[in-house]
């Protein structure tokens, strides 16, 4: 079987082996450079938000133990004033 794609502008099966869709003229080779160029924007896209998920969980941890620290020190002061 040989290999086949479907042209991005036109729609319709080509071979791998034409650089050009014989349908309409659009070049296969630019379309998968953009298609790299997606790609990779979005894998850039999905880092940055990875690691404002890993801030944000960072930031959030920290509020928290300031809460726990708050809530021994209010913890204490109750057992103090029994």
């Amino acid at each position: 079987m040989q290999s086949v794609c479907i042209c991005k502008s036109c729609g319709r099966t080509i071979d791998m082996d034409f650089l050009y869709c014989p349908w309409c003229g659009e070049s296969r080779i630019e379309q998968a450079v953009k298609e790299a160029n997606l790609d990779s924007i979005f894998t850039r896209l999905e880092q940055l938000q990875v690691q404002d998920k890993v801030k944000h969980i960072q930031k959030l941890d920290a509020e928290l133990a300031e809460l726990e620290r708050d809530l021994e020190t209010i913890a204490l002061s109750v057992e103090m004033h029994k």
